[in-house]
């Protein structure tokens, strides 16, 4: 299992480096950082061009902006100028994160009063079905009593009479 496994990876892998290899800004990325190892003042700039652009490297506007401070230090004529530029590019990249951030927060905040609403109109409505639940009941009670004709239930007949024998009209033995 362990060699098939390598055997499918060990190709994307060898692909992905042979790409990386043969892709130019990748080697001329290599070539300027021999170079600014060397002080070469112009492959400090060109770097930070390669950083500022994501040629041949990942986009990295710190390191752009460190290449380009480098190349000032030296006395390189474009450098202030790329600086003010990478400046201004953070400080726009900056403005649009917080813009996000906040169309996010009012999107959860919306979110949140949306779900605080739904929850409410499902309280009021489940008190209105509970109230027209309790009328409906009542309603039928009160129709109950008057479909049944007064003095005909056995608790009312019991209530209105003592315990009394018919026939001899005296009261059961058990009770005097």
């Amino acid at each position: 299992m362990k060699k098939l496994i390598i055997t499918l990876i060990l190709p994307v892998l060898m692909a992905t480096t042979a790409y990386a290899a043969s892709d130019p800004m990748v080697s001329l990325f290599k070539f300027q950082n021999q170079m600014v190892l060397q002080g070469n003042v112009e492959a400090i700039m060109k770097l930070g061009e390669m950083y500022e652009q994501g040629q041949g490297t990942k986009k990295d506007l710190n390191k752009a902006l460190e290449m380009y401070k480098k190349a000032r230090a030296q006395g390189h004529n474009d450098a202030a100028k790329a600086i003010r530029r990478i400046e201004e590019a953070k400080k726009n990249l900056e403005i649009k994160r917080k813009e996000k951030v906040a169309r996010e927060k009012a999107a959860r905040e919306k979110a949140e009063k949306e779900k605080i609403m739904h929850e409410s109109a499902v309280r009021e409505e489940t008190a209105r079905d509970k109230a027209a639940k309790e009328r409906a009941m009542k309603v039928r009670r009160q129709q109950k009593q008057e479909e049944d004709p007064p003095g005909m239930g056995w608790d009312e007949e019991d209530d209105d009479e003592e315990d009394v024998d018919e026939i001899t009209g005296n009261m059961p033995a058990a009770t005097k």
